[in-house]
Formats: structure tokens, sequence, C-alpha cells
């Protein structure tokens, strides 16, 4: 992140900011840049210059940046920063201003312009941490009012309203099914409450470190065990599945393993002596179809990840109808077809701007965090359903909102576009990846309309994580 004009403003956000951001501060005053640095020792470079040249700002890092702030006193200078910004591509772009006219103007072109004013910095921090949580701050002192989801990972869910008693923030009302209650200490909350919290200006990172707000909670939100399923056919020597499965419990947060054996006589020994100390593996054995197995298991057990070899080597039918989307669909959990391609470095993800396709980046993302991966989306133009003017409205709400989840995730987004059937060009990518993300709303196919997750769960040359909820 650069940062063009180090005054009160950039202070108090540097004392707001964590230790997770590459930080370069650009000033004309090397009085200003003294002052920051004794603020955030650790910043990545300071540069004494004037931050509306173009030279400066290249020689500042402009064309790697990921964020860009215009923070002078001088509203011509932020100007003069926000387009040089912009002729550049940089993802965020951040300025102040001191006309109505400049901030609709620069909104407009997809820069997050504010008026100047005493609530800026807060302002300024809570959209560089993330814009999706409503944070408002009252005119009338100093604090803020937060609202955020009780999402079933978060630690809080389950406990009463009065373990949100902290010195500086109080939870003071609960959002449930569109109702409100007003809490009493006794109140217990529930997974989906939409929580009102006040607090001082610190209040979101006391919530956040309170909520966990910024750990990783793949599969945890789904369920605290993997279930790893090995047909009869693969209990020889060590099954690709499991091999897999014993990648995935040492990189993410998994509580719990239960192997599902098709053969009661195989000896996983030395398998088990390889899972992390915190787990001893549980077998179950099972008879006749392993998908029906994993169905009846899941029924059963709490499993946020359901990790199977590729069906067509031991299902028939999967000719005639979609056997991973169908699991998939009916154990309402993620499904994880293992084809051997750990460790996960390479993530791809078909994007197309959908709402399921939102969920299966965000997941991949999580995923990502964990394992060290980087990732990149897919989009692809199909010729016969979108062309002209509705493809290029299309792909650039798609792309915008590609660069808007980058920023939500604070992870960098690779994008790749390509023209084509879906499937082949998807198909094509995945032999440079290791891990393929895919969301599904479609659990069936007809005659002559073959299902696209399927197929790519089916042709993909790499694992794939299927979802489908």
């Amino acid at each position: 992140m650069l940062i063009c004009g180090v005054g009160g403003i950039a202070r108090e956000l540097l004392r707001q900011l964590g230790d997770d951001w590459e930080i370069t501060l650009i000033d004309i005053s090397e009085e200003q840049l003294s002052r920051a640095v004794a603020l955030k020792p650790d910043v990545k470079e300071v540069i004494a210059g004037d931050p509306s040249s173009s030279v400066v700002l290249e020689t500042a890092g402009l064309a790697e940046a990921k964020y860009v702030l215009g923070l002078s006193r001088d509203h011509k200078v932020n100007l003069a920063v926000a387009e040089i910004a912009l002729e550049a591509g940089v993802p965020h772009i951040s300025v102040l201003v001191n006309q109505q006219e400049d901030l609709k103007e620069l909104r407009e072109r997809g820069v997050h312009a504010l008026l100047a004013g005493k609530l800026v910095a807060g302002s300024l921090y809570h959209y560089l941490q993330d814009p999706r949580l409503r944070i408002t701050p009252l005119a009338l002192g100093p604090a803020n009012i937060m609202e955020i989801r009780a999402a079933e990972h978060l630690l809080v869910v389950g406990k009463r309203a009065a373990f949100f008693r902290r010195r500086r923030s109080k939870l003071v009302g609960i959002f449930r099914k569109e109702r409100l209650i007003f809490p009493q200490p006794e109140t217990v909350i529930l997974t989906e409450d939409r929580l009102v919290i006040l607090g001082e200006l610190s209040v979101f990172q006391e919530v956040c470190d309170l909520l966990e707000c910024g750990n990783p909670h793949f599969p945890l939100a789904y369920g605290p065990g993997m279930l790893v399923a090995v047909p009869e056919s693969e209990v020889n020597d060590m099954p690709q599945v499991v091999a897999e499965g014993l990648y995935l419990a040492q990189n993410i947060q998994v509580k719990s393993v239960t192997l599902l054996d098709g053969d009661p006589n195989a000896d996983f020994s030395e398998v088990v002596d390889h899972w992390p100390q915190n787990i001893s593996p549980e077998t179950l054995f099972f008879e006749g179809d392993l998908d029906q197995a994993v169905r009846e298991a899941c029924k059963a057990g709490r499993f946020g990840l359901v990790v199977i070899p590729p069906l067509e080597q031991f299902l028939l039918s999967a000719l005639t109808k979609p056997g991973h989307i169908r699991l998939a669909h009916d154990i309402a959990r993620p499904l994880l077809v293992s084809k051997g391609t750990p460790p996960y470095e390479r993530i791809l993800v078909p994007f197309s701007g959908t709402a399921m396709s939102e969920l299966a980046l965000e997941i991949a993302v999580d995923f990502a965090r964990q394992v060290g991966g980087g990732i990149t989306a897919a989009v692809i133009e199909q010729p016969d359903f979108l062309t002209g003017e509705e493809y290029s409205s299309w792909k650039d709400a798609t792309m915008a909102r590609l660069n808007e989840l980058s920023h939500v995730h604070k992870m960098p987004i690779e994008v790749v576009n390509r023209r084509g059937n879906p499937v082949r060009e998807i198909t094509a990518l995945t032999s440079d990846f290791d891990l393929l993300v895919l969301g599904s709303t479609n659990r069936d196919r007809g005659i002559f309309t073959p299902n696209v997750g399927e197929r790519l769960a089916q042709d993909a040359q790499c694992s794939v994580l299927i979802l489908a909820f």
C-alpha cells in the first residue's frame, strides 16, 4: 500500500493498521514522514517527494501496489494521485476530496473517495479491513455501532449475551429472523443471528479478536470432521484418496477423521502413524455402493468435508446420471474428488458472477490461506450465449466483482479469460492446477444436456472440490 501524504489522518490510520500490510509512505515533508515512522517503525519504505508526481509514484512501486491512498491536505495532490493510480490500473484507490462534484466523479470511476472530516481515518480503516461489515460512527461522540452475522463456526455461537460484556464494547441488540431482540445476560446467541454491538472506536478489532474474524474456517463452518471414503478396489498399498486425506488433515482445520473402508481386512496402520497427533482416525466398514455408504455416514456424522475417489472408477451408473454432483447435493457439504494432486499450490475457480461462484471463490480463498496456495479465477465467455454489448457489460461487471472480492478477502486473485465451451476450456486449464473449486446449483441433467459440473468433475486433470448447497 502506498500512502501519499502523511498528515494527521494518515497517522491516525497507521495507529489502527496491523502488521500485515507492506506500507510505503510518500510526503514532501521529511518532518511529517519522521512523525509517521515514529508511530509505525516497520513501514516498508519512506520516500521524501511530491506524491502528485508520476515519477515519484513509479519509484515508490506504483506498478506493484494493490492499494493507493491519497491523504494529502492539498486536495489537488490527491486528485492527481487518483488519476495516476487509475491510469496504472491500481485495483484499490482511496483519496480525500473537498468538493462534492469530485466525490461523485471519482466514485463513478471506481475510486473510494471521501470528503475530509473527523471520521475519515475510521472510515478508511474499516474499508481496508472488510467493507462487508456494517460499521457506523456516531456523530455525537467517539464510538461505533457494528453489525455482524453469527456464522456457525464463530466462537460466540451457543454462548450467552453476557459473554459479550467487554470493557470497551457491549452487545445491545440481536436481529433474529427479522425480529429485534434486546438481549438479557442469559440470552443464548444462535447461528445466523445478526449481532449489533456498541463500542469505542476500537470496537472493530476487539470484536474481531473475540469472534476470530480473521481465522480460516473451512471446513469447520460445515462440520468438525472429515470423511475419507476408500472403496474395496483401492485398499491395496496406500490408496491415493487416503494420501490426499492425510495431506488435508495436516494442512486444514479438521478436528477428527473417519475412514470409510470397503474392506474389513485392510490395514491402514502405516497411514495412521502419519496423522496429526491430535487426530486418531476412526474406521467404519461398509458393504455395497460407496456413494450410498457416504450418504448414510453423512446422516449420522458431523463431517465438514468428504473425500472420495472418482466415482466412474467403480460406479457404472455414473455413465447415465451425474454421480458426483448428485452425491454432493444429497450430502449438502463440500465433496472433494481425489485425483492425487496435492499440494494445492495453484487453485482454479470458474467464476461467472453468480452467488454460487462467489461462494466457491470465498471457500477457495479460505482453503488457500491454510495450504499456502494461490487463486486463479477463470472467466469463460460462451459464444452462443453472450455476444456484443451484452457480453461486454457482463464481462465488465464480472471483472469488477472479482476486483472487489480480492479487496474483501485481502488476497490477490489472478484472472484468466477464455472464449468457448466452458467444459473444454476449464478442463484444459486444470492441467496447470492442483485443485478445481466449483459450485453447483443443478443436481441433474437431461438426455441432451449434460451436467456441466459433472463433466468437470470427471474430466478435470486435478482434484475437484464440489460445493452444492
